[in-house]
């Protein structure tokens, strides 16, 4: 089955991903001071230029996608917002999507009034650039996730099952995407 043959390839490579931060964890401490320090040296140099310094972003937007590791990068930019005590523009509603599944895209009113200016977004949101500009400074870094297609179905498949009426027509089973594949508009 064509899933099966995607999960065998998956665990090859976590499992390549999981010998090389072994093997990088394991060399990290037997190299010496000498030859870290000249690693350390090549990397923020170019050759032919000056150092190269790498200065911290205190305006992100990130936008938020479905079944992409999403909330995990979320949540290491809240406690860096948290860390570094920047404004996270919050919604002004219990809702923390944006108004996102009414289908309306955003709008700046949808964001908690603040005293300080808002030095980050990164939840879920329909976006509307105008609108992000609006409330974000000019330095702002946009960032996204973006995930192999074929995956990404996959994953949202099993995810949304239930939610979907499109998906909810075939029986959650090892064999249901297949199904559902062969008979899209059943």
């Amino acid at each position: 089955m064509a899933i099966v043959k995607i999960f065998r390839q998956r665990i090859f490579i976590f499992s390549i991903f999981f010998v090389g931060i072994y093997f990088g964890y394991y060399w990290r401490f037997t190299l010496t001071t000498d030859t870290k320090n000249l690693l350390a040296e090549q990397r923020y140099t170019n050759v032919g230029t000056s150092v190269k310094h790498c200065q911290p972003k205190t305006n992100i937007f990130f936008m938020k996608t479905h079944k992409t590791a999403g909330t995990t990068v979320q949540n290491v930019l809240l406690r860096y917002a948290n860390t570094h005590e920047l404004v996270v523009g919050l919604p002004a509603t219990a809702d923390p999507r944006f108004n996102y599944p009414s289908g309306e895209f955003f709008n700046r009113t949808f964001v908690r009034k603040s005293e300080k200016p808002i030095n980050m977004l990164c939840h879920h949101m329909r976006f509307h650039a105008k609108e992000v500009k609006a409330i974000l400074p000019d330095d702002t870094f946009y960032v996204t996730i973006i995930r192999e297609a074929g995956s990404l179905f996959e994953s949202m498949f099993d995810y949304f099952h239930y939610n979907c009426k499109a998906f909810a027509r075939t029986p959650l089973k090892s064999w249901a995407i297949d199904e559902f594949l062969s008979q899209p508009n059943r």
